[in-house]
């Protein structure tokens, strides 16, 4: 089991679902110290684990790539899904710069993200959503609406927002 930013929050909280049920864990994070110490919490657990720095801050391309694994592996038994999270008790916005319309808006952010699902109950939703083999798992009614309504807004204006998502 790959699971992507498992140095804190929604993927070191799955991470330590998926070893308590005895999967073998990468934990995969930008900052790959810790990663190593979701890890080692893994391998405490009795879990096989291991760890890589990546970071898969580019949304488009997570899932372009998990599209193309889940093609190309899915006759071998191999699932990919892709979680939409929507809004989570998580540090994400103490951690990340804010640019363009929401720049100057990290406060707000802050106590937005404080009244969110938390990781706990994600990675619960993770775990029903892998187990079936979804391709997508909505987490929370914010998400599924976005899913829902994704389809329905132009092409154009998808791009525009994954660019100015990706800005660092």
């Amino acid at each position: 089991m790959v699971i992507t930013g498992a140095g804190g929050g929604i993927g070191r909280a799955t991470a330590m679902l998926f070893a308590q049920h005895g999967a073998r864990v990468v934990c995969v994070d930008i900052d790959g110290d810790t990663a190593a110490a979701t890890a080692s919490d893994c391998r405490s657990k009795g879990a096989t684990a291991d760890s890589r720095p990546c970071d898969v801050s580019d949304a488009a391309a997570v899932v372009a790539l998990s599209r193309c694994l889940r093609a190309d592996w899915s006759a071998c038994g191999v699932g990919v899904s892709v979680i939409c999270p929507g809004v989570i008790n998580t540090p994400i916005p103490t951690r990340v710069r804010l640019v363009g319309p929401l720049a100057g808006s990290r406060d707000r952010a802050v106590q937005a993200f404080r009244r969110g699902h938390s990781p706990d109950l994600v990675a619960r939703a993770i775990l029903g959503g892998v187990r079936r083999n979804g391709r997508l798992v909505p987490v929370g009614v914010e998400s599924t609406v976005a899913y829902r309504l994704h389809p329905l807004v132009p092409a154009s204006l998808r791009e525009l927002l994954a660019r100015a998502g990706s800005r660092r």
